[in-house]
C-alpha cells in the first residue's frame, strides 16, 4: 500500500491550531500581491511599475525594498533637519536653535535604517528557529501550515508575527492622481495593503490593444 501524500493527509488540529488559523485569516490579504512584493524586494529586486486603488484614489510607482526606502526617509529627515525653520518657546538665542537642531539630528540619524536592519535580523533568526522545530517544507502550500503546539512556548508570538502577511510596503517615484485626472508626484509612498481596493502591474511597453 503506498504511503499517504503529506500533501493529502488529513490533520487532527487542535484548539491551539484552530486559533492560530484564525488568526492569520483575519490577517491575509490577496496572497498574489503579498507573494509578488515579497519575491521582489527579498533576497533580489526588480522595481516593478504598480498601480493601486488605495481608498478610491489611484497611485502608480515602482517595488522598493523596505530597507532602502528607510535608508531615503532617514535621508530625507537629516535634509529636513538641516533646513527646517525651528522655533522653541524659551529659546533666546541661535545657539539654543543650533543645539534644538542638533539633538534631533541625533535622535533621528539612521532610525529606520536601523529599525529595518532589526526586522530583518529578527525574521532570519525566527525563520530559522522554525526549520529547527519544522523541519524542512513539505512544498508551497497550505500544507505547510504548522502545528502551533509544536512551536516552544516562547517562540508563539514571534511565530504569528513571522507567518502574518505584510501590512505594508514601499513605492517609489510614486505619482497619485488628482480627481481632475491630473497627475501629481507623491515621491516615496507607503501603502497599507489593507487600504488597497485593487491593483495592476503597469504595461510601460507603450503597446496598445488594436
Amino acid at each position: 500500500m503506498k504511503p499517504l501524500d503529506p500533501a493529502t493527509k488529513p490533520r487532527n488540529e487542535s484548539l491551539e491550531s484552530r486559533r492560530l488559523a484564525e488568526i492569520l485569516v483575519r490577517l491575509r490579504g490577496d496572497w498574489m500581491l503579498s507573494g509578488l512584493v515579497d519575491l521582489l524586494t527579498g533576497e533580489f529586486t526588480a522595481n516593478v511599475p504598480l498601480g493601486l486603488l488605495v481608498d478610491g484614489v489611484v497611485f502608480t510607482g515602482y517595488l522598493e525594498p523596505s530597507s532602502t526606502s528607510a535608508k531615503r526617509l532617514d535621508d530625507l529627515l537629516a535634509r529636513w533637519v538641516e533646513t527646517a525653520d525651528l522655533t522653541m518657546s524659551g529659546t533666546e538665542s541661535p545657539s539654543d536653535i543650533t543645539n534644538i537642531r542638533q539633538t534631533i539630528s541625533q535622535a533621528l540619524r539612521d532610525k529606520f535604517a536601523a529599525q529595518s536592519a532589526s526586522r530583518q535580523r529578527q525574521q532570519s533568526h525566527v525563520g530559522e528557529q522554525l526549520a529547527n522545530v519544522w523541519g524542512p517544507p513539505l512544498g508551497s502550500g497550505y500544507q505547510d501550515r504548522p502545528r502551533v503546539e509544536d512551536i516552544p512556548d516562547d517562540l508563539v508570538a514571534d511565530v504569528v508575527d513571522y507567518l502574518a502577511p505584510r501590512t505594508a510596503f514601499s513605492l517609489t517615484d510614486a505619482k497619485m492622481q488628482l480627481p481632475n485626472g491630473d497627475w501629481t508626484s507623491a515621491g516615496l509612498i507607503r501603502i497599507l495593503t489593507s487600504h488597497i481596493g485593487a491593483w495592476w502591474v503597469v504595461d510601460e511597453t507603450g503597446t496598445k490593444d488594436d
